[in-house]
């Protein structure tokens, strides 16, 4: 026999409950929050509303789920197993939350989305549609989840970051700014996209690639490996796949195949035959190849990293003989030497060992 947890008092409509037994919750006669009627709370478990919080119109909480600060559960929700909702937080719509989730400051879960696991949505997050939220999953800030997409692993989407379209973020990737995910496209791994980026229509980005700034894939494509991409790719329509030009790594795809423009230029042949390409098509998408060489040359050729200036002892032997060097005098074995780069100008200090016989150069 069930022995009764609390009881009912009228109060504006509702009914405030009363521990009518010592628990969890603490002891007898400690004051709960407002039920519609018995059916909002179960008399199993360890589970409670606090003072401030409640649970109307159909929702359910039971097993061991907790209600506290001024969060709230509507219409059809269910709130179980271990599930804590906490300060503002809101359960509405035919949402499921359970597992060890938390459900924090003012975050909602509504329509038919689910969260469980250990997923934790805070800080206004909402998570909707038919969405699902799991493993040790975070959704924070202003983000969104939406129709139905599904966030696992140890993913984070966060800031003002949206997710939306049947997509997938999973394993730790992080989906955050302003960056868009949709369209069934997938972000893994430990993959990066924040800023304006989006990601979209079967696109997919994995590794520890980085898309950042107003960088967007469409379509077909893969992002994987350690690539950062930060421009909006620019994308050639064949005859069949799309060809797909990024130019901060000088990558090219066609389909599923994503290298280097040099490689393209070299094995495009047996690439695009392997692909099922016909003879017509693979000089079409040559042609294409070629024409994306040109963009990638004109507007992507990358800056060279200047160099620090490392003077061989040739250098250092004839930058003192020509009393081109300040010496501080050798100390503690070390000549300290001061001259400049003769790229740059710019001043800077070699030091040599006099036990190395001048063969150790560093600069400070």
């Amino acid at each position: 026999m069930i022995t009764r947890k609390y009881t009912l008092a009228a109060e504006d409509g509702l009914f405030r409950i009363t521990a009518a037994r010592d628990g969890t919750w603490g002891a007898a006669g400690t004051v709960g929050g407002l039920v519609s009627g018995e059916e909002n709370l179960s008399h199993e478990g360890n589970c409670w509303i606090g003072p401030d919080a409640r649970a109307v119109d159909r929702s359910v909480v039971f097993e061991n789920a907790q209600l506290e600060g001024d969060s709230a559960a509507f219409d059809d929700a269910m709130i179980y197993e271990f599930a804590v909702l906490r300060d503002d937080a809101v359960a509405r719509g035919g949402a499921r939350i359970h597992g060890v989730t938390r459900v924090l400051n003012n975050a909602e879960v509504y329509d038919s989305a689910r969260v469980f696991g250990r997923a934790t949505i805070r800080d206004f997050a909402r998570v909707h549609g038919q969405s699902r939220v799991s493993g040790n999953a975070q959704v924070v800030g202003n983000a969104e989840v939406k129709d139905d997409c599904r966030v696992y692993g140890s993913a984070m989407v966060g800031e003002s970051a949206v997710v939306e379209a049947s997509a997938y973020v999973v394993g730790h990737a992080t989906v955050a700014g302003s960056a868009r995910v949709g369209g069934h496209a997938v972000v893994g791994d430990d993959a990066d996209v924040r800023d304006n980026a989006r990601v979209r229509d079967n696109a997919r980005v994995g590794g520890a690639a980085r898309l950042l700034d107003h960088a967007e894939l469409q379509g077909a494509v893969e992002v994987a490996e350690g690539t950062q991409v930060r421009a909006r790719p620019l994308s050639i329509q064949g005859t069949r796949d799309a060809m797909t030009i990024m130019g901060d790594v000088g990558r090219v795809q066609v389909g599923r195949r994503s290298a280097p423009i040099a490689a393209w230029l070299e094995s495009y042949a047996d690439w695009l035959g392997l692909m099922g390409y016909s003879d017509t098509e693979i000089t079409e998408y040559h042609a294409h190849l070629r024409h994306a060489a040109e963009l990638l040359a004109y507007h992507y050729e990358p800056t060279p990293r200047p160099q620090p200036y490392r003077p061989s002892i040739g250098d250092v032997l004839d930058l003192v003989l020509r009393g081109e060097v300040i010496s501080d005098g050798w100390q503690r074995n070390r000549l300290t030497m001061r001259t400049a780069d003769p790229s740059t100008g710019e001043d800077f200090v070699l030091r040599v060992a006099r036990d190395a016989d001048f063969e150790v150069v560093t600069l400070a």
